[in-house]
């Protein structure tokens, strides 16, 4: 299915005939609407994942504790959305046009310690032990020292409830076959467990993954089923690494710019 098709999973149950109308026009294909259940079988995806991944952002049809006048109120991120007051309770965004996974991670519930939407009861790290962990790991990888930067990784793992990765048995998904795969998995690792940290962005410019990985054919800021709603623009290699400062090239006319930058 085109993503835009496949947006039929992903509505609430009970659809009036207004928003039946509406999801048809957007080119959802509503031969494969359940009245009763869409949401139930679209929230399956997110049963038995890793756990960082609701830890992180709020999912579709997932809850978040919110504050709705005086008082807290456990709203649902639901589409269409209808109203954030009685009966639905719907999570408001600044938009309701597009259904987007929402940041969880960092953001304060309730009202109970929030004096105002500049400040929040929440300490943000400097940094983090899994942080410390997972850069040990990569450096054991390019040392090929594959079993001491498993159990780093493990370390990792064993704290989100994933299982462990293992040398022994090819047959399961944990199973790491050569220093290529290892180095991989190790950042894959790092970009569940790092997400509205600032650090995956560093991550990315310094394997030299960024362009592929953000900026691959079609890729953009996406509704939950996969549609685009603005693509992404690469602005260029030299976004890989900083100009170096003109003063510095004035102190040492030997100093040779950064590829992309202007003398």
């Amino acid at each position: 299915m085109t993503p835009v098709a496949r947006q039929v999973y992903f509505l609430r149950d009970g659809l009036t005939a207004t928003e039946r109308t509406a999801a048809a026009a957007r080119g959802a294909d509503m031969t494969k609407y359940l009245a009763v259940g869409n949401e139930a079988r679209i929230s399956k995806a997110w049963t038995g994942r890793d756990s960082r991944l609701a830890a992180n952002v709020i999912t579709p049809y997932g809850n978040y504790n919110g504050v709705l006048g005086a008082g807290n109120q456990t709203v649902t991120s639901r589409f269409p959305y209808r109203t954030i007051n009685s009966p639905t309770f719907d999570l408001q965004t600044d938009t309701q046009t597009f259904f987007y996974y929402l940041h969880r991670k960092f953001v304060a519930e309730g009202n109970a310690e929030t004096l105002n939407r500049a400040y929040g009861p929440i300490d943000l790290p400097l940094i983090r032990y899994a942080d410390v962990l997972l850069m040990w790991a990569e450096a054991l990888v390019e040392l090929n020292n594959l079993p001491e930067a498993i159990l780093k990784v493990n370390e990792v793992r064993a704290r989100a409830g994933m299982p462990a990765l293992q040398q022994t048995d090819p047959t399961k998904g944990t199973y790491v076959s050569s220093q290529a795969n290892l180095r991989n998995r190790v950042r894959d690792e790092r970009r569940v467990e790092f997400p509205n940290e600032g650090i995956n962005y560093f991550d990315e410019l310094r394997w030299n993954t960024w362009k592929n990985t953000v900026f691959q054919a079609g890729n953009g800021s996406k509704q939950v089923w996969g549609a685009n709603v603005n693509t992404y623009t690469y602005g260029g290699d030299y976004l890989n690494a900083w100009a170096i400062p003109q003063v510095e090239i004035e102190r040492n006319p030997n100093l040779k710019q950064n590829p992309g930058w202007p003398n």
